[in-house]
């Protein structure tokens, strides 16, 4: 009797252990076909969406990220008029390159570590940067809604049914931009996510993780 209820111990254990295996795989499949469809889609419209991707601010961004990777440090080229006012008014210097001061710091640091790893670039700064976090916003998805409802191909249709809206992708070029769009999304559906989890947990650590990502988001 002990020998029998010893194998059947480890038969069960190693059945849990196939089902998690299983399971991973499942995710790793889902996910990869969203994975795939971004980077297809990415190839087909980029060079388009490059020649009117220009927005102000994320080139703004960009430029100071420059700036701390050539050692100038955390400084811009570029100023607004009231932040020129500021300066005067505080008999600051008033040649560039000045202190930014106009814009979060977040997007900054981040688009110093694209610059870093793909090259100073346009395309980096623009498309590839949004790219990056709308990919990262659907998988985030694709976890909040299994977390949510335990079936991975809700999950995945989800995941499918954000990637597929023009207004959130194909459609608009303001999120090919490299505004921090795509990276507002991602956190917030994070948090929806450590929200989630601490209700239906109640452990202290997901409320943590929720003020980080908050943090995080408005930085």
């Amino acid at each position: 009797a002990l020998y029998q209820a010893s194998v059947s111990s480890l038969v069960s254990g190693g059945n849990v252990r196939y089902s998690t295996e299983i399971t991973m795989k499942r995710h790793l499949g889902y996910l990869s076909v969203l994975i795939a469809v971004e980077i297809i889609a990415l190839l087909l419209i980029a060079n388009q969406r490059l020649q009117v991707s220009y927005n102000g601010d994320a080139l703004y961004d960009a430029q100071v990220a420059v700036n701390i990777l050539e050692g100038r440090g955390y400084t811009t080229n570029e100023m607004p008029l009231y932040a020129l006012d500021f300066f005067r008014v505080t008999d600051s210097e008033l040649s560039p390159p000045w202190f930014n001061i106009h814009k979060f710091p977040l997007a900054v640091f981040l688009k110093a570590a694209f610059f870093s790893i793909f090259g100073r670039n346009l395309l980096t700064a623009t498309v590839l940067y949004s790219a990056f976090w709308h990919t990262m916003t659907v998988v985030a998805i694709y976890f909040f809604v299994y977390l949510l409802t335990r079936k991975k191909y809700t999950a995945f249709l989800a995941g499918g049914f954000f990637l597929a809206l023009p207004m959130m992708w194909y459609g608009s070029r303001y999120l090919m931009s490299g505004l921090n769009l795509t990276t507002d999304a991602f956190f917030l559906v994070v948090l929806m996510g450590a929200l989630l989890a601490f209700y239906r947990q109640r452990s202290v650590r997901y409320l943590i993780l929720s003020g980080a990502v908050t943090g995080l988001a408005f930085l």
